[in-house]
């Protein structure tokens, strides 16, 4: 980013139209009987993800390769760029949006370069963007209201805050990092480390990348976690059940 202490807001009609397409599916669940999961708000783009079950990730992966953004965010971090997560914030147990913090560790590749996209999802309760404008960590605040994809560098510094303390303004996060770096797939990295301490039932590891733009001078593995398990006999199967 050239400047890496001020997130760029986009206005677009894509925005809207995509904030109401995951608004209706995360309505639709909340009216479910299902009993919300950590896993229920993540990787909502992967169609081969336990958030699948429960929300339709060709749909949001279609929102998350929409030209109009990808064209900002190669604007950002340039022709080439990998999508490799998102979230839909709040969720339950993780609070730390809350909080001060940066994206920085959830970007677990080379180089620990990386874009946040913020995708607000409420028409009427928007909640505040506030981030740390300058050098100096002079503050300043985002309406998050519809309409809008909010662009922040991996470093930046923000949380995000309710304006109606009695509801809870929902968003969607998009990450992406650009292909000129390589996606970390051991375990054992300090990086994944860090992850699985903040969300110990997602495995970051194995999660599935997605070029939607340019070419791979990274070398990245593609093939980690779109290979679905094939059916198997069980060893010794229950038939008494």
């Amino acid at each position: 980013m050239t400047d890496m202490y001020r997130p760029i807001v986009v206005v677009h009609e894509s925005a809207a139209a995509a904030s109401e397409i995951i608004r209706n599916q995360l309505i639709q669940f909340r009216k479910s009987d299902i009993t919300a999961r950590p896993w229920d708000f993540a990787e909502l783009h992967n169609p081969w993800s336990r958030a699948a079950q429960n929300f339709d990730s060709w749909a949001i992966l279609d929102i998350c390769q929409n030209k109009d953004l990808i064209m900002r965010v190669r604007e950002v971090i340039g022709p080439d760029i990998i999508l490799y997560d998102t979230r839909l914030i709040p969720e339950p147990c993780d609070h730390s949006y809350a909080d001060w913090h940066c994206d920085a560790m959830c970007f677990p590749v080379t180089r620990r370069r990386g874009l946040t996209v913020i995708l607000p999802l409420n028409i009427h309760n928007a909640g505040l963007l506030t981030f740390k404008a300058t050098a100096d960590e002079k503050q300043e605040s985002i309406p998050l209201k519809t309409g809008i994809y909010i662009l922040m560098d991996a470093h930046q510094k923000y949380k995000i805050s309710d304006v109606d303390k009695d509801s809870v303004s929902d968003f969607l996060i998009i990450r992406y990092f650009p292909a000129t770096s390589r996606y970390l797939r051991d375990p054992a990295c300090a990086e994944h480390q860090l992850l699985m301490e903040r969300w110990p039932l997602l495995n970051y590891a194995n999660a599935p990348l997605w070029l939607v733009a340019g070419k791979d001078p990274g070398h990245n593995n593609f093939v980690t976690g779109l290979n679905v398990k094939a059916g198997r006999w069980t060893p010794n199967p229950d038939y008494s059940v």
